[in-house]
């Protein structure tokens, strides 16, 4: 950048402590303290021509110490020479900026995945219903998954029971068939269903139907039967 000549000489403008700096030559970065003591000097100009008028700073006087001003706070910010708090700050500044964004992020985030568990629910509150008035060899509706995650463990372990291995996580709103998985088709098939095969059900819906351990094999088919809104005795 080029040299920067010497301010006009305004003795009648300034204070000895609000004096312009000198010229700065082409090699040489303005510090700190010397944009600090140029706005001090520009301040006093503006002092001085807004209360003596244009008799004391011409326009062109005014002009000349903004320019100037202008010049020196941009050769010290093209060489990279901002103040140390105005770094700070400016870290400061896109680290909040990260964070809103993170917060926004997840605020979409958990709105989508609340919006996704009350269709689940909703459209498994409407199959029940249906299911509720289907006989033993009408076809059953089936149920989407409306608990998030797989239990880190089987929630029923009978004997012989092998958790299912999913190709892709199952994420809520997805039908049991989507991963291989069979559903009974009609009410009698629910009851002829097995304790593996209910358990498997209840690893894919992460659900245990409010089955206890001790309940005899009839009783698991009909609590499941009761999860998905079949009767027994229709």
């Amino acid at each position: 950048m080029a040299l920067i000549p010497a301010a006009a000489a305004l003795p009648n403008c300034t204070n000895p402590t609000d004096a312009p700096i000198g010229p700065v030559p082409a090699n040489v970065t303005p510090t700190d303290a010397d944009c600090g003591q140029e706005n001090l000097y520009v301040g006093s100009v503006k002092r001085m021509r807004l209360s003596c008028g244009n008799g004391a700073v011409s326009n062109a006087e005014l002009g000349a110490a903004l320019i100037r001003e202008h010049m020196i706070l941009a050769k010290a910010a093209g060489a990279g020479a901002a103040p140390a708090w105005a770094a700070a700050m400016l870290q400061q500044m896109q680290q909040m900026q990260l964070q809103m964004q993170q917060m926004q992020l997840q605020m979409q985030q958990n709105h989508t995945e609340l919006v996704t568990l009350i269709q689940a629910s909703s459209e498994n509150q409407r199959i029940r219903i249906d299911n509720a008035g289907l006989g033993l060899q009408h076809q059953l509706r089936v149920l989407v998954k409306e608990k998030p995650g797989l239990p880190a463990n089987p929630l029923l372990n009978p004997p012989n029971f092998h958790p299912p291995v999913f190709v892709v996580a199952p994420e809520v709103g997805d039908h049991p068939q989507q991963h291989g998985l069979a559903f009974p088709a009609t009410g009698a098939d629910v009851l002829r269903m097995t304790r593996p095969q209910v358990a498997t059900l209840s690893f894919f819906y992460n659900n245990d139907f409010g089955i206890q351990v001790n309940d005899a094999a009839l009783t698991w088919a009909t609590k499941f039967g009761g999860y998905i809104g079949f009767v027994r005795n229709q």
